[in-house]
């Protein structure tokens, strides 16, 4: 019994020592200083810039908003690029050739520019008829007479048509007093930009009405010497001379549909409306035989 004893304890010290000189024998790991520790790869910095395409001149008729993006794009390596579009010096309203500036930037802050030239031309009737078709065609119908006619046109005015004061229609409406705008011209500004002064309501009216057949018409303008000039048509459709007039008023106190108006009933609007002025007229733009119903 002593000698199994014996023989056992002899086998676990034989396996301790073993296991404790392979543990002190293995080697130690080797830990470099920080001086030494090669930096992890990095990826070179993006200097490649955008590509901006489709970059072309761009024609376009007075008044009317450019397209500036159509049919351009951008590309960059990284996938991301914003476009900038610098027209501060396209004057649409004055026919002429400008310069648009394209800007292209990605993340990295590389940059891209390409130019165009914008070209705005000036008002043809032709341009106008391009406008004023798809207007004559949705409200005239066959079988309508003068009146109802003249009557479709100063309504589709009145409702689509936005009058405005701001600055640049009052300048050029300054501009008149001295140099008259081109009818073709204030018709064409009202369509395209759906908006404008008196002078564009009138022109617009004066257009339609011929290209519906109605020519018995008179220009009609306010006596100078008042602070602002006003612009509207005598009309005759068989049945007398009427004020025809499709420039809105805001007048909450005295309503005014301004179709077909006889010279009391404008002048009454207007003395009530609290402005006398409103349709005091230059007698002599009256041609001889032209009797104003009363």
């Amino acid at each position: 019994m002593k000698r199994d004893y014996f023989f056992r304890a002899a086998v676990l010290l034989l396996a301790f020592a073993a296991m404790t000189a392979a543990f002190l024998l293995s080697p130690a790991p080797v830990t470099r200083p920080p001086w030494l520790t090669a930096p992890s790869p990095t990826e070179p910095p993006d200097t490649e810039p955008p590509e901006i395409h489709g970059v072309h001149d761009i024609y376009v008729g007075r008044y009317a908003a450019p397209a500036y993006r159509q049919g351009v794009s951008v590309t960059d390596n990284s996938g991301e690029a914003v476009l900038e579009v610098d027209s501060g010096g396209v004057n649409t309203n004055q026919p002429g050739v400008y310069t648009v500036t394209y800007i292209a930037r990605d993340a990295a802050g590389n940059e891209t520019r390409a130019t165009a030239k914008v070209i705005v031309s000036g008002v043809t009737e032709e341009g106008l008829a391009k406008l004023a078709n798809p207007v004559l065609e949705s409200i005239i119908r066959p079988g309508m007479t003068d009146r109802d006619k003249a009557y479709a046109i100063h309504q589709w005015i009145k409702q689509h048509i936005t009058y405005s004061t701001a600055p640049h229609w009052v300048q050029q409406n300054i501009a008149r007093v001295n140099e008259r705008e081109d009818l073709i011209e204030g018709a064409y500004r009202a369509l395209a930009l759906r908006m404008g002064d008196c002078y564009a309501y009138y022109a617009l009216a004066k257009y339609l009405l011929h290209r519906a057949g109605i020519d018995s018409v008179v220009d009609m303008e306010r006596e100078p010497g008042y602070e602002e000039t006003h612009y509207w048509l005598l009309l005759n459709l068989g049945e007398g001379w009427y004020h025809y007039d499709a420039c809105p008023v805001r007048s909450k106190v005295q309503p005014r549909d301004g179709f077909m108006m006889t010279e009391s009933e404008a002048q009454n609007f207007a003395k009530n409306w609290g402005h006398p002025e409103y349709y005091v007229y230059q007698q002599a733009l009256i041609p001889e035989g032209v009797v104003i119903e009363p």
